[in-house]
């Protein structure tokens, strides 16, 4: 008996082997932007979870003083992690825009290194 039934979005069943290498295939296949929105998704969760814990800790302060200077040391962390990780976003964003819009001149690099090696090998 199995326990899971794999199949695709077509409803084709597929076996482990096949599920693990597309599954494989595409998380090898997300880009920076998908992984640093992923990140700063599950640091809202742990941020929210430090917030909670820290209010039960300080309901409970007689006894779990050292729990609440634990979480509230971690939900600092925490939210510097978030800035951090936001304006890495902002970063990758703005370079994508850049690029799309070809302000960085990378187009007119590649031509001018392109023509400079056919120049060399006439």
């Amino acid at each position: 008996m199995k326990l899971f039934k794999w199949t695709d979005k077509q409803g084709n069943k597929m076996d482990w082997r096949e599920f693990k290498d597309r599954w494989a295939k595409g998380i090898n296949e997300v880009t920076p932007i998908q992984r640093l929105e992923s990140s700063i998704f599950f640091q809202q969760i742990m941020t929210l979870g430090f917030f909670l814990g820290l209010c039960v800790a300080v309901f409970n302060y007689k006894t779990m003083w050292w729990l609440a200077i634990i979480l509230f040391g971690g939900l600092c962390m925490n939210i510097i992690q978030y800035k951090s990780l936001k304006q890495q976003l902002n970063v990758f964003k703005n370079i994508e825009e850049q690029i799309k819009e070809d302000d960085l001149g990378i187009g007119d690099v590649v031509n001018k290194v392109g023509v400079e090696l056919v120049k060399e090998d006439e």
